[in-house]
């Protein structure tokens, strides 16, 4: 069973964050180009004598132009024979050269496995990830999903974030092993603690019913605005929804246009549609018939259904935009072609409106629009695939930053402290946000987070909880900072950000001194009896996994 096309999204972020045992091959362009003609001779000298390091250098150089001229020949043989000689990225590197072919040499699927396995046992994380797909597809090499899932096991357990992503759906989707909710919200929670928006949105996802409130809206919107952030399309989407819903806690409809149209604008068809339903209704600041239509249109040339049936219906009746039945019957019989059943419905109506070759011209007409629109043509009723990727490239990534630095380090207690103090304001909101970007970022900080301020399935009805429960991580973070020998601590790091959390809701009281929470008053009571590490440790135990 193929798992939907979205779980297979392009690599956003993760291969920083993961310790590896090999050079990427971008790290050996970047070589080449700091090294000079004298000591590109020794690496010839060395790559001649079979020196693996030196033959990738050889042929970073040679791929580039970098000093020697640029020569694809000379490119592909020296790293044939870095693959020869053992090292896992040019091995990486050709299966997934031979799996789309060059201008050198036409793709050839017989070689993509056995290339990806032999880098993949070397412990390359990327290959690892591949492999376990191919595999499970069956596109490459006979299907084998047991082993794919053990290969993109161990990708995940290397702290990749993209196979944590994919190995978490696979677990919640049951189609490949038995379900396993709690393990997949497990490894979608590590791909999230790392950034990964796919991951993100997708874990808000769990959390989120397409009707009703989330079972955690706190958490949810949480991972979601981070999401959206970091400019993930269906993250915003989904983060708008909830805004214009209220799921939240209030409808914002304000910032619920904004996110839509962020998202819309990177072609996510779910979220032109809802904003064309917002114009065309008083959800909008005003009635406006005529944007409706557009996001309709946008959204019903990628391919969704249900715009597809309102831009039908805007034609028929001529709202926003001149009434045109030849137009209007296109439409439907776009949608009734990709198999929706309500543009299905209003073509059997229309017919009768229209005389028998004229109807056949058009549906004709729409016919060649699908063919001329293939990813159009491919979506499915009422569902919207967004991602098209199945494979990691071995294109390069943006450049990667190393570790925390002790500046950072100490910037990141410095502001964890100042929140403690000046936990509300514009200032706090710009200190938070450098805080979650430069966790994100860096690989030697990471722990998973917990919602140790939940309150059951309906979120605290408290003013300042987001701000307290933004303390809880940036309080664990400088904890971690000052102490990154308890990495494996999680009690503790979850300790440490209990008090931190404690900090903000004292000054909090301070400012206001009405504003007292249940949760965080008990929090307190227990601190003052020395008995808050046992309530931590018991609501650890409870409410983290």
């Amino acid at each position: 069973m193929r798992l939907p096309s979205h779980l297979f999204a392009a690599l956003l972020l993760g291969a920083s964050s993961v310790a590896q045992n090999y050079t990427h091959w971008w790290e050996y362009e970047n070589r080449a180009a700091a090294t000079s003609s004298q000591q590109m001779g020794v690496a010839r000298t060395l790559a001649e004598a079979g020196d693996v390091d030196a033959e990738m250098l050889l042929a970073a150089a040679y791929h580039r132009g970098i000093i020697l001229s640029k020569d694809d020949g000379q490119y592909f043989f020296w790293m044939q024979r870095a693959a020869e000689h053992g090292s896992a990225e040019a091995q990486f590197t050709l299966s997934n050269a031979y799996r789309r072919g060059s201008p050198l040499f036409k793709a050839d699927p017989s070689q993509v496995v056995p290339l990806e396995r032999k880098a993949a046992e070397q412990g390359h994380f990327v290959a690892q990830l591949n492999l376990g797909n191919d595999l499970i597809e069956g596109k490459y090499a006979e299907r084998n999903p047991s082993e794919g899932v053990m290969w993109i096991t161990r990708s995940a357990e290397a702290g990749f974030s993209h196979a944590q992503l994919l190995l978490g759906m696979i677990y919640i989707d049951g189609q490949i092993v038995p379900a396993d909710p709690v393990n997949g919200e497990r490894w979608l929670r590590k791909a999230a603690e790392r950034g990964h928006p796919a991951a993100l949105s997708e874990l808000a996802r769990l959390y989120a019913s397409l009707e009703g409130a989330p079972r955690d809206p706190a958490f949810t919107e949480t991972i979601l605005v981070r999401g959206a952030e970091q400019g993930n399309a269906v993250a915003q989407y989904q983060l708008a929804r909830m805004y214009r819903k209220g799921y939240l806690g209030k409808r914002e409809l304000a910032k619920a246009l904004e996110w839509y149209e962020l998202s819309a604008r990177k072609h996510y068809a779910p979220a032109a549609f809802d904003l064309g339903l917002m114009y065309e209704s008083s959800d909008g600041d005003t009635v406006d018939l005529a944007s409706a239509v557009e996001w309709y249109r946008q959204a019903a040339e990628l391919g969704y259904s249900p715009a597809i049936a309102k831009l039908g219906e805007a034609y028929y009746r001529g709202k926003g935009i001149g009434q045109d039945n030849r137009l209007a019957y296109r439409w439907f019989s776009i949608g009734a072609l990709l198999g929706a059943a309500d543009s299905s419905a209003a073509l059997k109506k229309l017919e009768k409106e229209l005389r028998a070759d004229d109807a056949a011209v058009i549906h004709s007409d729409a016919q060649e629009w699908l063919a001329k629109h293939p990813k159009a043509a491919q979506q499915k009723p009422d569902r919207f695939s967004f991602y098209q990727m199945s494979a990691i490239s071995d294109d390069p990534p943006p450049p990667s930053r190393g570790p925390s630095t002790d500046e950072e380090r100490a910037k990141a207690v410095k502001i964890a402290r100042s929140l403690e103090r000046e936990p509300i304001g514009e200032q706090a909101d710009a200190n938070r946000a450098w805080l979650f970007r430069w966790a994100a970022e860096i690989p030697d900080i990471y722990f998973p987070s917990c919602r140790l301020l939940s309150e059951g399935k309906s979120p605290p009805k408290y003013e300042f909880r987001n701000a307290l429960e933004a303390q809880l991580f940036a309080g664990s973070d400088a904890y971690l900072a000052q102490h990154p020998e308890k990495a494996n601590d999680t009690l503790d790091i979850y300790y440490a950000g209990i008090l931190s959390s404690l900090a903000a809701y004292e000054s909090i009281l301070q400012a206001h001194s009405e504003a007292h929470w249940a949760l965080m008053d008990g929090f307190l009571q227990k601190r003052a009896a020395a008995e808050l590490f046992d309530v931590v440790h018991s609501r650890t135990n409870l409410m983290c996994r």
